[in-house]
C-alpha cells in the first residue's frame, strides 16, 4: 500500500506538467502595413517549421482592423494545423482576430509547403491581401 502512495505522489506532478506546458517550439510571424498603408509586409516570408511545433501571428495598427488568415489545400489538406474550432479558428486552416491580438496556430501534424492568403481587413471595410508560404519539414 505504501508503494502505491509513493507511485502515485511521483506520476501525478508529471502528469500535470505534460498537460500545462505545450508541446513544440512557437515561431513568430510578423504582420505589418507598410508607411502608405496600401501593402501587407509578413516577416519571415517563407516560413519554415518543423512538425510538432505553432506558428504565431503577430500584428499591429488600428483598433477596428482585422486579420484573416486562410491557409490553402494541399493533397486534400486545408493547412499543417489542426482546428480548435473556436471563433479565432472556426475550422482547419482558416483564422480570424483583430489587429494587435496574436493568432496562434496548434502544432504542425503535416509536413509540406503551403500557400496562405492573409487579408487586413481596414476598420472602413478596405481589404488589403498577401499570399505568402509556410513550410513544414
Amino acid at each position: 500500500m505504501k508503494f502505491l502512495r509513493f507511485t502515485i505522489f511521483c506520476v501525478l506532478p508529471v502528469i500535470l506538467i505534460i498537460s500545462v506546458f505545450p508541446q513544440g517550439r512557437v515561431v513568430d510571424v510578423e504582420i505589418s502595413l507598410n508607411g502608405g498603408q496600401n501593402t501587407v509586409l509578413i516577416s519571415p516570408d517563407p516560413v519554415e517549421i518543423e512538425v510538432g511545433e505553432r506558428l504565431r501571428w503577430r500584428s499591429s495598427g488600428e483598433q477596428g482592423d482585422v486579420i484573416d488568415i486562410e491557409i490553402d489545400q494541399q493533397d486534400g489538406v486545408r493547412g499543417p494545423f489542426p482546428p480548435r474550432n473556436d471563433s479565432e479558428n472556426p475550422s482547419r486552416g482558416r483564422y480570424t482576430k483583430n489587429v494587435g491580438s496574436p493568432i496562434v496556430t496548434e502544432a504542425a501534424s503535416d509536413q509540406g509547403s503551403w500557400k496562405y492568403t492573409v487579408v487586413w481587413i481596414r476598420g472602413d471595410g478596405r481589404r488589403i491581401p498577401l499570399d505568402p508560404r509556410i513550410i513544414v519539414r
